[in-house]
Formats: structure tokens, sequence, C-alpha cells
């Protein structure tokens, strides 16, 4: 298992191909597009591209960055409501994705039991069509982008 672990990491390390920006704008069918959400990482984009290539064996299409909606914002706390950009994700989703995927590096949250605004590194629900992943927990205070890499990745 590990060794399985340490190969899609280094798949996803590796470069291969285009930039992300260069991927034509409109998907393949069956494919799953990563949707660039306000301030995001440029540097961590594209191996988490290479890791959703790696696991799921699909064709991955990185789409324009768009701003994030203003109705996922939490005032009280400062960050992005996590299920708010999911709704978000699937009404902007072009039919020929199967999956979407949002990326930012702003903070987001979600509630977790009696916890009204919990932080997190992502969120997307079972049998759904979008997830959101921010690099906001997943880099900082981590000097080695190598390790920050990985964590995407993973």
């Amino acid at each position: 298992m590990n060794l399985l672990v340490a190969g899609l990491v280094l798949a996803a390390l590796l470069p291969v191909g285009p930039p992300p920006d260069a991927s034509p704008k409109s998907a393949a069918p069956s494919s799953v597009c990563v949707l660039p959400l306000g301030k995001y990482d440029r540097e961590l984009l594209l191996p988490a591209v290479r890791g959703v290539k790696a696991v799921y064996g699909m064709p991955v299409r990185v789409l324009e960055k768009r701003s994030l909606p203003k109705s996922a914002w939490y005032e009280p706390r400062g960050r992005y409501r996590a299920e708010k950009l999911l709704a978000f994700l699937d009404e902007e989703a072009p039919k020929e994705c199967k999956a979407m995927v949002g990326f930012t590096s702003v903070d987001i949250s979600t509630t977790k039991g009696k916890v009204k605004d919990w932080g997190i590194f992502g969120l997307g629900m079972v049998g759904g069509r979008s997830c959101v992943v921010s690099t906001f927990r997943l880099a900082r205070k981590m000097p080695d982008r190598r390790k920050a890499k990985i964590r995407t990745i993973k």
C-alpha cells in the first residue's frame, strides 16, 4: 500500500505535459474539471491535477479561474462555507464534466456536530458531483513546498 501511495505521489510530481492554463477551455466527455476559485496556489494546482489523473485515470481539464461567490462568505469567522461552494460548483459545472473540483487557497469551513463553523481541508458529498479543496490549512506554516505538494495530492 505504501508503494502504491509513493507511486501516485511520484507520478503527480513529475513534470509532464503543458501547464494547467494551457488546457483547452472545453472539457472532453467524462472528464474531471478543476475550477480555480478566487485566490489559489498556482504551484500546488498542477500536482493536484496530476494526482487526480493518476488516481482516477480520467482526463482532467483546468477551467478558467472564477471569483468566489459572495453567497458563500461567512462574515463572523471571515471564511467561506464549503457546502455553499459545492452548490456553486454544481451550478457552474459544464455538462461534459463528470465531476467538478473547486481549488482555492482561502479558508473554508462547514458544520461539524455542535461546531457551526469548523475549518476544513476540503468537502465533498457522497453521490455528489462536486468537491472543494483548500490549501489554506494543507500548506500553511509549511516551508517545505515538496511536503505541501504531497499533502495536496493526497
